[in-house]
């Protein structure tokens, strides 16, 4: 589970959606690449990457496939649905389920082995809710932080749709939460007050920009 990294708000004519990240952004997500890929293995050895189809998720992606280039060996979906469930309560849990369950049905890698590992990229608040349904407990995760989940179990022909159902042989636990590890952004404002020039680094809301209904962070 992967939020996307620090992007602008200076640009008000721009959708919230079609935000792009910041420079500050761009180096917290290849820093984070860094950080996962130090970890070791599970953190950035996806078969499957499902990833938002906004911008700054977009380029969140990019900016790690950069950094570590086996990323772009795994099998990618952008999706508008998962910025759209992002913002809605109590939802984004169940979306994801279903969404991996149907991909990991239709993708297979290295000569028909299952998908083992997906990598989700998007936003608040539905990530951080969707992580702590999983789990069961509290997770927070900042802008360009990463939460790494784990079912284990012996049996290796477990499916997805199984290790999803509430009462499956293994429970997802949390193996850890990687961050990006750099100072936060200094947040400059315009001439004549307004927002500033980045949605805050490391923390937890973005500004919402489309009137009439809520914007993930």
């Amino acid at each position: 589970m992967l939020r996307h990294s620090d992007s602008c708000t200076e640009d008000t004519s721009l959708k919230d959606h079609d935000r792009p990240l910041t420079v500050w952004g761009r180096s917290a997500a290849a820093a984070l690449c860094e950080r996962v890929v130090e970890a070791g293995p599970g953190w950035c050895e996806p078969d499957l990457v499902l990833c938002s189809a906004s911008t700054r998720s977009r380029e969140t992606l990019a900016a790690m496939q950069d950094v570590h280039p086996p990323l772009n060996d795994a099998q990618t979906i952008f999706m508008g649905s998962l910025y759209a469930v992002a913002a809605m309560d109590g939802v984004t849990a169940d979306h994801l389920k279903e969404t991996i369950v149907e991909a990991a049905e239709k993708v297979t890698v290295d000569g028909g082995r299952p998908i083992r590992a997906v990598m989700c990229v998007g936003h608040n608040k539905g990530w951080e809710e969707a992580a702590s349904d999983f789990t069961g407990g509290k997770i927070s995760l900042k802008v360009a932080n990463a939460a790494l989940l784990e079912c284990e179990n012996d049996d290796t022909s477990l499916s997805w749709a199984k290790a999803f159902e509430e009462n499956a042989p293994a429970g997802w636990t949390l193996r850890g939460i990687e961050k990006h590890g750099l100072p936060d952004p200094v947040v400059t404002t315009p001439p004549g007050g307004g927002d500033g020039e980045s949605d805050g680094g490391s923390g937890d809301e973005d500004p919402a920009w489309n009137e009439g209904s809520p914007a993930p962070a």
